[in-house]
């Protein structure tokens, strides 16, 4: 018994000398002057930034504890990135290797504030950190290896299996006005080592949950990217308010083409695959509901596949790109079914004139090069096909002319069965044929087009039902000249123009066969033929 009893003691006076000499270690090895030198004078060197923190706490159990630690902007006065505080934890026996190996970091209250200036620049682009970064790349050096070789040197290995950040807050103000300032909620749980990195970031946009999921493979040599983002509603609304987007958009539209050529696309992964499913998403007055898009990045090829609900009908996105072009090429293929036009249109240009109903589906194949707007106008081509079924037109503001030059009230609603077509896009220009087929009018576009900035230049081949070429031949009586051998009017408009604004143009083609066929007895009478 006194033996076990001794036993009892001697263990616990070695291990009550084993904590005192960690206990000794830590405070010689992790001093709090050696810690606030390596965070506030390295920190500094590194960004280029002053950088405050108020308090440092040390302790066997509880690790380390940086208290108010506060990152500023250029000028020295403004609140860059603040904490509230941070703990590390660490394991103990690593410490006599002189090594520190983290099991915990804990960060509290961190906040973020992201600004653009009216030129453009972000506040983080001036860190000094970045702009080594850059001189790297120009010496041919890539931010990766260089981060590498920085790890493998390093004196102290740190492994993070636990990062937790909390009531975390992110503010993002533009001060060009293209975007809408936003203050963002969010928290992290995190984990990093030699294999890899996986996080799960769980914030609010516009008061709106989001779940983002991301996991890196070997992050310091070719690494491995696997991005999940899901939430209910994305409102795209507020980036649009001001017009902002439209800005871009136009500003884009008038680069020069050789800036836009310039211009290189650097993805820092070997591989890459993303996920993002949402609800619902709100552009304008227009829901896309159970949207799911799935892309994967390898070898400089990306593929994507999209699809989702909108309208009443279903769409599906098939996309190809090669990245490894100095201007990259894609193509995409796109799939719509059972599409309500009018609520397309309603939602997308609400002050549109007139009303188009119907239900389309279509199927096209498109293919082009360059991410600008005006790389993607200047070489967009493609071509398909699509049906409408029923289509009713009411307001349209070529029927309305027509229905005046006619004098035919009939013709401001029109009904027609169904119509399909189909469609080619080059040189910056949509060509259509279609034929449409109803009860009171039929008509065939034998060859229209469209350009990309909405003009018309439309000649439709109109044919009415005998019953309203009765009204027309009875409303206006040289209509008859018109009636082709079936008592049927004829009829080419050519629509001319933009949409809301429309030239409209009649040309009758069995009076201009009698008059052909006139002139050539003519002719052949004045020749003796």
């Amino acid at each position: 018994m006194k033996t076990f009893y001794r036993f009892l003691v001697t263990l616990g006076l070695l291990l009550v000398g084993f904590i005192a000499a960690l206990a000794l270690l830590v405070h010689i090895y992790l001093k709090p002057e050696k810690i606030r030198n390596l965070t506030i004078s390295k920190a500094e060197t590194l960004l280029g930034r002053k950088v405050e923190l108020q308090k440092i706490e040390v302790g066997l159990f509880k690790g380390i504890l940086l208290k108010g630690l506060t990152i500023k902007e250029s000028d020295g006065q403004t609140d860059f990135v603040r904490l509230k505080g941070l703990r590390v934890k660490f394991r103990l026996l690593p410490l006599l290797r002189k090594k520190v190996v983290i099991t915990k970091a804990e960060i509290d209250s961190p906040y973020l504030r992201v600004v653009k200036d009216r030129k453009g620049v972000f506040n983080w682009e001036t860190l000094k950190i970045l702009k080594k970064e850059d001189t790297r790349r120009e010496n041919g050096e890539s931010a990766a290896s260089s981060r590498g070789k920085a790890f493998g040197k390093a004196v102290l290995t740190l492994l993070i299996p636990n990062l937790e950040v909390r009531n975390g807050k992110l503010l993002f103000k533009d001060e060009t006005g293209d975007l809408p300032e936003m203050e963002i909620p969010f928290e992290v749980k995190a984990s990093l080592s030699p294999e890899g990195l996986s996080a799960r970031a769980d914030f609010e946009l516009f008061k709106e949950p989001f779940r983002l999921v991301v996991k890196v493979k070997d992050y310091l040599s070719a690494p491995e990217l696997e991005v999940n983002l899901s939430g209910q509603t994305l409102d795209l609304n507020p980036f649009l308010k001001g017009s902002g987007f439209e800005k871009r958009q136009v500003s884009q539209a008038g680069t020069s083409r050789s800036s836009s050529l310039s211009s290189t696309i650097f993805i820092p992964v070997a591989k890459a695959r993303v996920e993002i499913t949402l609800t619902k998403i709100i552009y304008r007055k227009l829901a896309l509901l159970n949207s799911r898009l799935i892309a994967t990045f390898r070898d400089g090829k990306l593929t994507s596949d999209f699809q989702g609900e909108v309208a009443g009908g279903k769409v599906r996105d098939h996309l190809e790109a090669d990245l490894r072009t100095r201007v990259p090429s894609w193509k995409v293929r796109k799939t719509g079914v059972g599409i309500e036009v009018a609520e397309i249109l309603s939602g997308l240009h609400p002050d549109l004139p007139g009303k188009i109903n119907g239900q389309i589906s279509y199927e096209g194949e498109f293919a082009g090069a360059g991410l600008s707007l005006e790389e993607v106008k200047r070489t967009l081509a493609g071509q398909g096909g699509f049906e409408v079924k029923p289509l009713e037109l009411s307001g349209i503001p070529a029927t309305e002319v027509l229905s005046r030059l006619l004098n035919l009230p009939e013709l401001k609603i029109i009904l027609f069965s169904y119509g399909r077509g189909k469609f080619e896009v080059k040189d910056q220009r949509l060509f259509l044929k279609a034929e449409l087929v109803g009860p009171m009018l039929s008509a065939s576009l034998p060859s229209g087009t469209l350009d990309f900035e909405g003009y018309l230049d439309m000649p439709f081949d109109l044919v009415f039902s005998p019953g309203l070429s009765k009204r027309l031949t009875q409303r206006l009586p040289f209509a008859r000249h018109f009636l082709n051998d079936k008592g049927e009017v004829e009829l080419t408009v050519l629509v001319k123009g933009p949409y809301r604004k429309p030239r409209v143009i009649l040309r009758s083609r069995p009076l201009e066969r009698r008059l052909k066929e006139t002139i050539e007895e003519k002719l052949k009478g004045l020749l003796g033929l």
